[in-house]
Order: C-alpha cells, then sequence, then structure tokens
C-alpha cells in the first residue's frame, strides 16, 4: 500500500517551482496597436485587387509541332515567360497590326495537314489491326 500512498502524495505536491506569469493580466493600450483588418475584410480587399486584373481562362492542353514546341521552349526558358503569355502577346500584337487574318489563313492550312494525317494515322491503325486478327 505505500505505493499508492507514494503516488497520492506526488500528486499533492506542487509540480511548478516558481509562480507563472501571465502576459493576459498586464495591460496593453489599445490606441498604440495598428487596426487589424478581419480575414473577411481582406479577402474583400484582395478580391478587389485581384478583380483589376483581366480573367484567366483554365489551362487548356495544346499539341504543337516537335521542332516548334521546342523552340518555343528554349524561349520561353530564356526570357523567362510562359507559353501561354507567348501566345497572349503573339495574339494581342497581331490583332493591334492588323496580321491577324494572314495568321488565322495560315492556321487554317496547318488544320488542313493535321487532318490529313489524322486521316493517315487512322488508316495505318485500321489496317495494323486488319492485319492482326487475320494472322
Amino acid at each position: 500500500m505505500s505505493l499508492i500512498n507514494d503516488i497520492k502524495n506526488r500528486q499533492s505536491q506542487p509540480t511548478v517551482a516558481e509562480a507563472r506569469v501571465d502576459i493576459l493580466t498586464e495591460t496593453t493600450q489599445i490606441a498604440d496597436l495598428p487596426p487589424i483588418n478581419s480575414p473577411a475584410t481582406q479577402l474583400d480587399e484582395l478580391r478587389g485587387l485581384l478583380a483589376r486584373y483581366p480573367e484567366i481562362a483554365k489551362q487548356q492542353p495544346i499539341r504543337l509541332q516537335v521542332a516548334i514546341k521546342e523552340k518555343i521552349d528554349a524561349l520561353c526558358q530564356q526570357e523567362s515567360i510562359t507559353a501561354e503569355t507567348l501566345l497572349e502577346a503573339l495574339f494581342t500584337i497581331a490583332q493591334a497590326q492588323g496580321t491577324l487574318p494572314n495568321v488565322v489563313s495560315r492556321a487554317q492550312e496547318q488544320l488542313r495537314v493535321r487532318k490529313e494525317m489524322g486521316n493517315l494515322k487512322s488508316r495505318i491503325t485500321q489496317l495494323g489491326n486488319l492485319l492482326k486478327h487475320n494472322q
């Protein structure tokens, strides 16, 4: 039973040697503190700042010719820009300089070539599958 008495005695003994200084009991002049905006107010302020900028669309995957992609990647890395911001700038400048119709014409030609490539790839796949089944 002495073990139980020892445990009871330890529980009744104080464990803190010195009295704790409570910071919250010290008086602070409220007028000296800078005004603190609530998180909701800060959120509204940040949203107001963001509203000044143009809205950005969600990222879309873009398929490019390998050689052109490599050149774009190298340019973007060299100039510390992204492919998206490069595309935005190119479009904006082409539109402002009146060269956008030429760019669209070139894009339509490239689209025609891509469709031909897609048709060829599809036919190759179909014939390959036909050969697999016939063997």
